[in-house]
Order: C-alpha cells, then sequence, then structure tokens
C-alpha cells in the first residue's frame, strides 16, 4: 500500500507496507522524502540560474495526505 502526501504542490508517495504504519512514522518519513526531494529541485534551480547558495528561509507549507481510491469524488 501507497499514500501520496502533498506538500502544497509537490507531492511524494510513502510506502506504508500493509497499511499498519502508525501515522507518525508515515509522517516522519513523508517529510524525509519531501526534503530531500525539495534540496534536488533547488539544486537543479540555482545550476540554471547561476545563483550561489542563499540562507533565506521558506514556510513549509501544509500536509495533505490523499488515500489511494478516496479521489475528489469521494468527498461529499
Amino acid at each position: 500500500m501507497k499514500v501520496t502526501v502533498c506538500f502544497g504542490r509537490t507531492r511524494v508517495v510513502v510506502p506504508c507496507g500493509d497499511g499498519n504504519m502508525k501515522v507518525f512514522s508515515l509522517i516522519q518519513q513523508a517529510v524525509t522524502r519531501y526534503k530531500k526531494a525539495i534540496a534536488k529541485v533547488r539544486v537543479r534551480a540555482r545550476a540554471a540560474s547561476g545563483e550561489r547558495s542563499s540562507r533565506s528561509r521558506e514556510r513549509a507549507p501544509g500536509i495533505n495526505m490523499a488515500l489511494p481510491g478516496k479521489g475528489e469524488e469521494g468527498r461529499g
């Protein structure tokens, strides 16, 4: 089973085995994967723009979890 976790427009997929993973563990893995994904994007953006390192911190977007099979049509 996999869960898609959305951080703003960035989505990460977290495998959670047979579904018995605790939510806290799922969040920790999602945050770790998000940080890795953002780091890759920032390195590419800096290389493309020729920018050196910047120390400005951005505010982290909220977390939105989507369970498989529970799309927009399932809400009501």
